[in-house]
């Protein structure tokens, strides 16, 4: 199923140490699909005059890391004072020529004890014109075994990219036996139909091979999720950003979601990758 569109993703990931945020680096290099360009972000932070010598150090590491996994990825590491400001000078200034980044690949962040400045970096990626992606990752999946991507469709601002990153995930070698499946929570019986030829016109739009299941509300969205989804591979769903006044309270939510699951990726879009129109 050849999309003939030029989006491409332009993939900012911030992986911190890369060697305790490997499978972010591994997932964001699948999305990614060899249709365009990860960049590897690291922050070293402290006394700038102090840590600028020791770039071209992390940047070697770095390389040498992608090198050594064979990941086609650019290294970019800033000093900085604060963790805040490195990511807002990296999502800034991250370019190479007129290309880039399209979206932020960022951890979920389950702790927050961080959260203000973690949520100011995702809603400064987001003023800057990139998409989001938290990344919450289990164990690798082996490329032998039966594999399942999960999309909850809840409202098309998020979907396109969903379906999206789905499909580039299953082009990789080492998900070519993957299943998607696309699911949908419906309040009454009566919406069930509608919503089955709804879901299936958007994978035929989409030109994605995949399965539709709609799901009666019957209970909290949470435990819909969890039991349907809790032996996928890897789940995507989508999510909006909080209010300044609400962050805890979507932090607990988001929790509720990821907490116990397989790998999920939380997909916040700005749109322009709205391909299958």
């Amino acid at each position: 199923s050849a999309h003939s569109n030029p989006w491409g993703p332009n993939i900012l990931v911030f992986s911190g140490n890369p060697m305790a945020r490997e499978e972010i680096i591994t997932y964001a290099a699948w999305m990614e699909s060899k249709r365009g360009i990860v960049y590897l972000a690291n922050v070293l932070i402290g006394n700038v005059f102090e840590l600028v010598p020791r770039r071209p150090t992390a940047i070697l590491q770095l390389t040498q890391f992608c090198n050594e996994k064979n990941y086609g990825a650019f290294p970019v590491v800033v000093a900085a004072e604060k963790l805040e400001d490195g990511i807002n000078m990296l999502l800034q200034a991250t370019a190479i020529g007129p290309i880039r980044p399209n979206m932020a690949v960022f951890g979920w962040s389950a702790k927050m004890e961080r959260r203000q400045a973690y949520l100011n970096g995702l809603r400064t990626a987001s003023i800057l014109g990139m998409s989001l992606a938290l990344v919450e990752t289990k164990e690798i999946p082996d490329p032998e075994s039966n594999k399942r991507i999960d999309i909850w469709w809840r409202g098309h601002k998020n979907g396109a990219l969903m379906l999206l990153l789905a499909f580039l995930i299953s082009e990789n070698w080492e998900w070519s036996n993957a299943k998607i499946r696309l699911l949908r929570v419906v309040e009454n019986e009566a919406g069930r139909e509608p919503a089955e030829q709804a879901l299936q016109k958007l994978l035929n739009l989409a030109r994605v091979e995949g399965e539709v299941e709609v799901v009666l509300a019957e209970e909290s969205f949470s435990r819909i999720l969890h039991k349907y989804s809790v032996d996928a591979t890897c789940v995507i769903l989508g999510f909006e950003l909080p209010e300044q006044a609400g962050e805890a309270e979507w932090h607990d939510c988001y929790r509720s979601f990821v907490d116990g699951m397989p790998t999920m990726i939380l997909v916040n879009s700005l749109g322009g990758e709205d391909l299958f129109v």
